[in-house]
């Protein structure tokens, strides 16, 4: 199986979801993903440095949490 085989079959697992959130309310907040300021962000919420580091519930609970503070609202337009 060649690697663009791989690609096309790949699909993301509730897990790369939760985390692709956490990554997308960083970006609302204008943190950069990776940085040093997103590291310090998530020690202060999880006391962990990656999401990677985290637990599916610790993920869905900090999910929850930066929605209750608005942080994963979608933007409207118009």
């Amino acid at each position: 199986m060649r690697t663009n085989d791989l690609k096309q079959t790949w699909k993301p697992t509730p897990r790369h979801k939760l985390m692709a959130m956490v990554h997308i309310a960083a970006q609302h907040l204008d943190i950069e993903h990776g940085s040093a300021e997103y590291r310090a962000w998530l020690e202060k919420l999880t006391g962990k440095l990656s999401c990677k580091e985290l637990t599916d519930k610790q993920l869905n609970d900090l999910v929850n949490q930066l929605r209750q503070q608005g942080c994963l609202e979608r933007k409207t337009t118009g």
